[in-house]
C-alpha cells in the first residue's frame, strides 16, 4: 500500500480527471445521447452513448495513461495494461457515466424535491492488492456534474465532499439503527410495490430508489440513507469508487455470507457469478450486520419479492388507498417516467428490536 502523500497526488489527479469529464458530459447531455455499440470486446460489448466514450477518452486516454504511462486500467468499456500472468499492482477502475440509461433519458433530477445531485455521475476508484491476496479499493472519487459535487476518499485519511466550490467537508455515516434507517433500492428491480413490499419486511422506516448504484452508496456514507441493497451483480467499476469512500466514512459492506465486498480484477467474476455473488449489502453499522443478513438470506429479492404491479394506474390506486406517499405526487412521479421516485414511502408502523 501506498503512504498518504502518494494517495493525496492520485486523488488530486482523479479529481481532475473526473471533473474535466463531467463537466463534457454535462454539456453534450442533450445532445449526444443516441446510443451506440462502443468497443468490440466479447466481455465488455455494450450499448451506450457518445458521451460514454468521451468521458472514457478524457479519463483513461488523455489522463491516466498520461500521467502514468504503463498504468493497469479497468473501465466499464475497455481495459488497458493488465497482466494477468504479471506481479500484482494497483489497477485503476473507471466508471465513464454510472447511471447511463438516466443520462440517456435527460433524467437531471432524482426525485419530486429535485435534488441536485441528479441521476448519474463519473466514478474512478484504485484497487490495490492486499494481505488476503485478493484487492481492495483504497481511493475513491465520485464526480455529480448536475450539482457540481465532488465526493472523494483514500485509505486512512477519511472522506470528504465539497459542492461547487464550497469549502471541503468531512463525511460519516448514520448511527441509525434498522427502525429509523432509511432503505435504498435499484429501481430497475423493485417496482413500487415490491419496494413497499421489502420496506415492510425488513422494518425499516423508509425506502426510496435514486439514481445510480454510485449514487445510492454516496447516500449511505454521506448519511442520507443506512441501507442499500445491491442487486446488481458484483461489477467492479460500479463499487470501486464509491466503497472506497463508504470504508472512510465509516460505512461497512458484505456479501450474503457476511464476508466483506472483495475483489480480483484480472478474474473475470464479474460475469460468472453465482446466485449469492448478486446481491451485497452497504450499510451504515456494524452491529446491523447479522440482522440485515439473517433477514435477506431469508426472503431474497430477484425471487422472493412478490408479484409486480404492470400499471401506472394500480401505483396509483396503491398510493390512494394507503396515503403514505409523501406530498401529492402525480402518476408520472410515480412512475419514475419523469423525475423519478426518490421518496417513495415512508412508514411509522412497526419496529425492529435492536440497537436504534
Amino acid at each position: 500500500m501506498m503512504g498518504p502523500n502518494d494517495y493525496r497526488d492520485i486523488v488530486e489527479s482523479l479529481k481532475n480527471f473526473a471533473r474535466s469529464a463531467g463537466e463534457e458530459i454535462y454539456k453534450l447531455r442533450r445532445t449526444l445521447c443516441e446510443e451506440i455499440e462502443i468497443y468490440e470486446a466479447p466481455d465488455r460489448s455494450k450499448t451506450a452513448t457518445q458521451a460514454d466514450k468521451r468521458s472514457h477518452e478524457i479519463i483513461c486516454i488523455e489522463g491516466l495513461l498520461k500521467k502514468y504511462p504503463d498504468c493497469q486500467i479497468i473501465s466499464e468499456h475497455k481495459s488497458y495494461n493488465l497482466n494477468p500472468q504479471g506481479p500484482k499492482d494497483r489497477i485503476f477502475v473507471v466508471d465513464p457515466i454510472d447511471g447511463t440509461k438516466a443520462y440517456r433519458k435527460g433524467m437531471r433530477y432524482s426525485n419530486r424535491d429535485r435534488d441536485p445531485d441528479g441521476e448519474y455521475s463519473v466514478m474512478i476508484g484504485l484497487q490495490e492488492p492486499n494481505e488476503q491476496g485478493t484487492y481492495e479499493p483504497t481511493v475513491g472519487v465520485v464526480y455529480f456534474p448536475e450539482s457540481k459535487k465532488m465526493v472523494w476518499a483514500h485509505k486512512g485519511g477519511g472522506a470528504c465532499k465539497k459542492i461547487n466550490g464550497k469549502s471541503a467537508k468531512k463525511i460519516q455515516v448514520s448511527d441509525r439503527g434498522p427502525a429509523k434507517a432509511r432503505l435504498l433500492l435499484r429501481r430497475s428491480d423493485f417496482e413500487y410495490a415490491q419496494a413497499v413490499d421489502y420496506q415492510k419486511y425488513l422494518g425499516v422506516l423508509s425506502v426510496s430508489r435514486p439514481g445510480s448504484a454510485g449514487k445510492k452508496i454516496v447516500k449511505v456514507a454521506e448519511s442520507a440513507a443506512e441501507i442499500f441493497l445491491y442487486t446488481g451483480g458484483k461489477k467492479i467499476w460500479d463499487l470501486t469508487a464509491p466503497l472506497a469512500i463508504l470504508r472512510e466514512a465509516g460505512g461497512f459492506d458484505c456479501d450474503l455470507n457476511g464476508n466483506r465486498i472483495a475483489f480480483d480484477p484480472l478474474v473475470k467474476e464479474d460475469y460468472n457469478q453465482s446466485y449469492e455473488d448478486k446481491i451485497l449489502i452497504i450499510y451504515n453499522k456494524a452491529d446491523i450486520k447479522e440482522y440485515l443478513v439473517k433477514k435477506i438470506r431469508a426472503r431474497r429479492p430477484l425471487t422472493e419479492i412478490g408479484p409486480k404491479e404492470s400499471s401506472i394506474e394500480e401505483r396509483v390506486e396503491k398510493i390512494s388507498d394507503e396515503g403514505t406517499i409523501p406530498g401529492n405526487g402525480s402518476a408520472d412521479e410515480i412512475s419514475g417516467t419523469s423525475s423519478g421516485d426518490d421518496q417513495i414511502h415512508n412508514s411509522s408502523e412497526g419496529s425492529v428490536k435492536g440497537t436504534e
